[in-house]
């Protein structure tokens, strides 16, 4: 465990940080509310601007898809209330930032911490939901949930990303057993309880 809290100690002053950390607070929104939410599209054009200063290599697939999409919109009768241009905007933000229409080094480097960066915080997301649920703590909605869909949505308040988190912490598990070979008994007996929280949610 000190292994990974150092390594997000290391980053965290960095821009993937700050990425991981925005979409943590999204799934904690449950807990602490819509400050995720609220910040979101100011880190999507961030990432989106770190990307696009930094690229060096661009995959005109996309491009191309882009080019089409644009042109539908433009010749297409879309109702007013789907907002075609500006979700096709805020696409091109998201495609700039994750997928690999551009693409280099350090584009490649971001993307890697912050995704490694958000799979040692859906630890904390999902071990937090489990106790919360095993204590009784949770609000009415999240138990009319799952009362009547055998689903308890918990901090994230989205029942997807709950399970995506317990799937994230089972394969943090599984490297570290493999890969860390210098742990205390007392962080064995950590991972194993997330683990259990993680195989129980």
């Amino acid at each position: 465990m000190k292994i990974l809290l150092n390594y997000l100690y290391v980053h965290l002053k960095s821009l993937s940080f700050f990425g991981a950390f925005v979409f943590f607070l999204m799934d904690m929104s449950g807990i602490v509310g819509q400050w995720g939410y609220y910040i979101y599209y100011p880190m999507l054009f961030i990432l989106a601007y770190y990307c696009l200063k930094n690229v060096r290599s661009v995959s005109y697939v996309y491009v191309v898809y882009l080019a089409v999409c644009l042109i539908s919109i433009l010749f297409n009768d879309i109702p007013a209330y789907y907002q075609a241009p500006v979700r096709w905007g805020v696409f091109i933000l998201l495609l700039a930032s994750f997928s690999s229409m551009v693409n280099s080094r350090k584009i490649a480097l971001m993307r890697l911490h912050l995704f490694h960066i958000f799979s040692v915080l859906s630890v904390i997301l999902v071990t937090l939901n489990y106790i919360l649920f095993s204590l009784g703590i949770a609000n009415s909605r999240q138990m009319e949930v799952y009362e009547e869909q055998g689903i308890y949505t918990g901090s994230t308040a989205n029942n997807e990303m709950g399970m995506l988190g317990a799937v994230s912490i089972m394969f943090i598990v599984a490297f570290a057993c493999k890969y860390f070979k210098k742990m205390s008994i007392w962080e064995w007996i950590v991972l194993l309880v997330c683990l259990v929280c993680s195989i129980s949610m």
